[in-house]
């Protein structure tokens, strides 16, 4: 079966899932457009000069350059759109973005388009990332 997709592709995204993988590596699920949920190895992310380190935290906005594999794609390259730094200002906003995330995880597949779902992801945590913190305990 041949692909649509060259092995070699840019897609915008959102890192909706990211966690540690072997030494230095770090493992991430993109929610995309017209892709689907895509989950990729970022090499070397960990490194303390990598280039792609802080681009595929969890919740960033961001274009990446994708080399496909058979299970696991490859990130080569990324850009961040968006860091959404305010969603990481406060623990209620953060679990509530992260909320979001797998709330949008949940209703995507491989391989699936769902640029609607997708949007409406981009515009919930751009909203809280422009929404001030507030602070758990009331001032008295």
């Amino acid at each position: 079966m041949v692909s649509s997709r060259p092995r070699t592709y840019s897609v915008e995204a959102i890192v909706v899932r990211a966690s540690d993988f072997g030494e230095a590596d770090r493992l991430v699920t993109l929610l995309t457009p017209f892709a689907g949920l895509v989950r990729a190895v970022a090499r070397g992310a960990r490194k303390p000069k990598s280039r792609l380190g802080g681009n595929v935290d969890l919740l960033r906005h961001i274009n990446a350059s994708l080399n496909e594999g058979r299970s696991l794609h490859t990130v080569s390259q990324v850009q961040s759109i968006s860091s959404l730094r305010g969603l990481h200002a406060g623990l209620e906003k953060m679990s509530t973005g992260i909320y979001m995330a797998e709330l949008a995880e949940r209703f995507s597949v491989e391989g699936g388009s769902n640029p609607a779902l997708f949007n409406q992801l981009v515009r919930t945590l751009q909203i809280l990332d422009a929404e001030p913190v507030h602070p758990l305990m009331p001032e008295e």
